[in-house]
């Protein structure tokens, strides 16, 4: 061993699908930390992880009865920046849907029970923070409901190439609406501040 390179260090072995799987947050994510550290200075009386009933929003305006979620691109199927994964195909599908189906039941739940519930993008927040927690403001100061929400529910690949791609979408206000396209695929990240 050479003196004056000291001790080596020892490799890392490369972390198994389970171990980084393990690694994903549930609550707490960077999206919503960097919303969470805007809106303590505009917005004090927002809270964040509030249980109502059995959901539990990112942040709650409760004098407002307005429960946001800060979505996941890939784990709710955003329509710009889902990829379809190209291994495990079946179960990733399974999984986006059960997601989706899962946010409809809690857009359902909260306006039972007369909450608006507005959701924001996590590219939103990546790309611009400030913006992101502007437009959540300006939603919380509505009255009338919100638009169209469209999520990817189902993402396939098309049998006749290698590039295109079948898109199912749903309005998570109203799941009564959905459409279907077929683009390329794409595997377009949000863009980091």
């Amino acid at each position: 061993m050479n003196e004056s390179s000291g001790p080596s260090k020892p490799l890392r072995r490369p972390l198994t699908r389970s171990e980084q799987m393990a690694r994903i947050r549930g609550k707490h994510t960077r999206p919503e930390v960097i919303v969470a550290d805007i809106l303590e200075d505009l917005a004090p009386e927002a809270t964040f992880h509030t249980a109502i009933g059995t959901v539990h929003p990112d942040v709650v305006f409760e004098t407002e009865r307005l429960a946001v979620f800060i979505d996941g691109c890939f784990w709710h199927g955003c329509p710009a920046h889902y990829t379809r994964p190209r291994t495990r195909t079946d179960y990733w599908a399974a999984h986006l849907a059960a997601n989706v189906a899962r946010d409809i039941r809690q857009t359902r739940a909260l306006k039972a029970l007369g909450w608006r519930v507005a959701r924001v993008w996590e590219h939103q927040v990546l790309e611009d923070p400030l913006e992101a927690v502007l437009e959540i403001l300006r939603l919380r100061d509505l009255e009338e409901p919100f638009g169209q929400r469209w999520v990817a529910t189902r993402v396939e690949a098309c049998a006749t190439s290698d590039t295109l791609e079948a898109w199912i979408l749903v309005d998570l206000f109203d799941p009564t609406h959905t459409r279907e396209l077929v683009r390329e695929r794409t595997t377009s990240r949000p863009r980091r501040r």
